[in-house]
């Protein structure tokens, strides 16, 4: 039996800014891994018993590879506990979740992704998508964190 995996988007770090969905994830997660920024305060929502796993990657530090986190997640989801991969700010443009995703969607493991806020509903990055076959410009896309694609400006 495989478990389930939440990405969760800590923002900006405060924990009161945390959405329910984000609160309730951690409560009841099984197992916690985190990155360094998304550490501290926000661990508390963490219910007692939890196994908490750091996961985080800084400069000049020892760090875990990506294919080792990967490979912890599916580990964890495959033992049957609900897993929280607790991402610091915008998950989804440069916390490596697709490779995460991936991973887990080759184990045949299901994942949600709740997050504070979604690029898609900002007006600079719907401008950007709405002008991106009129501009002399290349565009590179990228996934974004809702799954969205979102547009990277290169001058040709």
């Amino acid at each position: 039996m495989s478990g389930f995996v939440s990405f969760v988007g800590s923002g900006p770090g405060d924990p009161e800014l945390l959405t329910l969905k984000a609160v309730d994830r951690l409560k009841r997660a099984d197992a916690v891994l985190f990155d360094d920024l998304s550490a501290g305060p926000i661990l508390s929502h963490v219910r007692a018993g939890a196994d908490l796993i750091g996961v985080g990657k800084r400069a000049g530090r020892l760090s875990p590879k990506q294919h080792h986190v990967s490979r912890l997640l599916v580990e964890y989801a495959q033992g049957g506990g609900r897993i929280v991969r607790l991402k610091s700010g915008d998950s989804g443009l440069f916390g490596r979740l697709e490779e995460e995703q991936v991973a887990l969607r080759a184990a045949a493991i299901n994942t949600s992704l709740k997050r504070r806020d979604c690029p898609s509903r900002h007006p600079h990055t719907q401008a950007h998508a709405h002008h991106a076959r009129k501009a002399p410009y290349k565009y590179i896309w990228m996934v974004g964190s809702c799954v969205h694609r979102v547009a990277v400006r290169v001058r040709v």
